[in-house]
């Protein structure tokens, strides 16, 4: 059963975090938690998710710890909860404007 729990985590936070893996987890399953530590952000999904203004990207973004709480015996009536803690993200300009239709392939202009 954990391995499906955290297959599902990981389906969801896929999209915001890079290299996500079942070992970076820590959970459990019958208190309903689960906890993951210095996690490094998807700048372009964070990027689309504020709509950053095109002469700003994000040049770095990292967590320190996400904890999930799943309330197992209430969940129709009791949210599922993510909390994030000691969220750093840089930003900086771009020389040139991202374009916002495929701001990845601009955004990534800098890296070797």
């Amino acid at each position: 059963m954990a391995s499906l729990i955290k297959s599902q985590i990981i389906k969801r936070l896929s999209k915001f975090v890079k290299n996500l893996a079942s070992n970076q987890i820590n959970l459990s399953t019958l208190k309903g938690e689960g906890e993951l530590s210095s996690i490094d952000l998807d700048e372009q999904a964070l990027e689309d998710l504020v709509e950053l203004p095109t002469w700003l990207r994000i040049r770095k973004a990292t967590c320190g710890r996400v904890f999930i709480k799943i309330p197992w015996t209430n969940l129709k009536t009791l949210p599922i909860q993510i909390q994030l803690n000691n969220v750093t993200v840089e930003i900086e300009t771009c020389e040139q404007l991202r374009n916002l239709n495929n701001s990845n392939d601009s955004s990534n202009s800098n890296d070797p």
